[in-house]
């Protein structure tokens, strides 16, 4: 359990992503707006507290990894890792232009990326690829993966995305937005679907 410190010092770094995201918004006149605010204090938590990630160190193979499944609120990602020296500030004001690195879903030639993802349900499929060959390395690495719910009724996500049983436990959190969250500070949903549990996932029921 964290500390009550910790607690509103992630909380704090949550405002300021937002912060930048509506920046960002402002500059390219489009993006997810609710759907980028929604997740800031997951990512925040991620980031800052939770993840073995050294901004330093991007290629480390013992890192952790974070994937967006819903590629479309990757401003929030990109936030945090402006805020983190992986990516210079100054790409803030010519985020989605010609321009600029920063485009409208993650890229791998963006730096701190781990996968191209947007199109619905596929970072969840991608997540567990990572997972079981972090497994297979015997490496302390795990994987963290955020979805919406739009996600779920996807065949590469809502279909038994990885496979069960014999394979055991894989380091893989899956965490899964609630359609209906607002940007303005409401608690998200942290939980599966119940096709996730149909199909194999395992629900710690968190809210």
């Amino acid at each position: 359990m964290a500390k009550p410190d910790e607690i509103r010092r992630i909380e704090r770094i949550a405002w300021d992503l937002r912060a930048d995201v509506v920046r960002m918004i402002g500059v390219g006149k489009a993006g997810h707006l609710g759907g980028s605010c929604s997740v800031a204090e997951i990512v925040a938590a991620l980031y800052f507290a939770k993840m073995r990630f050294d901004p330093k160190a991007l290629g480390d193979p013992c890192r952790d990894r974070f994937l967006l499944s819903k590629g479309h609120s990757v401003l929030i990602q990109y936030a945090a890792l402006v805020e983190l020296g992986v990516i210079p500030r100054e790409e803030l004001g010519k985020v989605k232009t010609l321009a600029g690195k920063l485009q409208g879903h993650p890229d791998m030639m963006t730096p701190g990326m781990e996968a191209v993802t947007g199109s619905l349900g596929q970072g969840l499929s991608i997540a567990v690829g990572m997972a079981l060959a972090l497994r297979l390395a015997k490496s302390p690495s795990r994987v963290y993966v955020v979805m919406g719910t739009a996600s779920f009724p996807k065949a590469s996500s809502g279909k038994r995305p990885w496979p069960t049983g014999a394979t055991g436990w894989i380091p893989l959190l899956a965490s899964w937005i609630e359609t209906g969250s607002r940007p303005r500070g409401r608690r998200t949903r942290s939980s599966t679907s119940p096709g996730f549990r149909r199909n194999g996932g395992r629900s710690d029921g968190t809210r």
